[in-house]
């Protein structure tokens, strides 16, 4: 679905510059553009990491240096009530 993103991507880019020049705007547009992006890179982590389950843990890692102590609190009850089935 990388396509789609691709195409749309100079209209996004279109939007936010013209929207950015609109201060204070939290339109709907706005936020249906950031939950756009954001299911983007959401599937785009998602297809690398099953493209490359060995670097899982690694990526857990990496992502665990950026997040707040809370944020780790709840990926780390999340990780304990997920059961130990074959992520396959």
């Amino acid at each position: 679905q990388g396509y789609l993103w691709d195409n749309n991507q100079v209209v996004v880019e279109w939007l936010e510059k013209h929207m950015q020049e609109d201060e204070g705007s939290q339109s709907a547009i706005w936020e249906n553009i950031k939950y756009l992006k954001r299911d983007y890179v959401l599937k785009h982590i998602r297809s690398l990491i099953q493209a490359n389950p060995e670097v899982a843990v690694d990526c857990i890692i990496q992502m665990a240096q950026h997040i707040t102590g809370a944020q780790k609190a709840q990926v780390a009850h999340l990780l304990s009530t997920v059961g130990d089935d074959d992520p396959s």
